[in-house]
């Protein structure tokens, strides 16, 4: 379960290693702000880290666009999938030219592909924003999908408790997964 720090933490940018590490070596967003950025620069934070935390040009994504984007994906990376990885919110149009925290222009990354998505290669990106979209929405898809199965397998556990289910509910969703029931 993520903390108000940590989510406070991802919502300026922030990789989820970072934010862990901050709140374990017992910050919090007040004790950052009321740092130095030389106190910030020897604790090994990077210019972007430090820039994030001074309300710098980008607002923090609001706290219910950032937990849907990471609940939705399983705070997982929509590329590799790795579930292990340490994971950054990334805007597929930038911030500073879209203006935009929505949840169709952000996406779960592990740092690895959050790099190669601003990786540029001699004529191109290294990680498209139509790519990047695409593997999107495929994720987004399969897990949807698991879910479907997974509440639908619930049917066959012996002793399972029925009775508490909204059918009709459950029913539509099979509808929308394509689940055949």
């Amino acid at each position: 379960m993520a903390t108000t720090t940590q989510r406070a933490l991802l919502a300026r940018g922030w990789s989820t290693d970072r934010a862990d590490w901050a709140i374990s070596s017992g910050y919090t967003i007040t004790k950052l702000k009321q740092s130095t950025d030389k106190q910030l620069t020897d604790l090994g934070l990077s210019l972007l880290e430090i820039d994030s935390l001074r309300d710098g040009s980008r607002p923090p994504i609001p706290d219910e666009i950032l937990i849907r984007v990471l609940h939705e994906v399983k705070r997982t990376c929509c590329i590799c999938r790795d579930p292990a990885k340490a994971i950054v919110v990334h805007h597929i149009v930038e911030w500073s030219k879209s203006h935009d925290h929505s949840e169709d222009n952000l996406v779960v990354l592990c740092l690895d592909h959050h790099d190669a998505a601003h990786t540029r290669k001699a004529l191109s990106l290294s990680l498209s924003a139509n790519q990047v979209r695409e593997h999107k929405s495929a994720w987004l898809g399969q897990v949807r999908n698991a879910d479907g199965r997974a509440v639908l397998g619930l049917g066959r556990v012996e002793g399972a408790r029925w009775d508490y289910i909204n059918h009709q509910r459950l029913f539509e969703l099979a509808t929308k997964l394509g689940i055949d029931v």
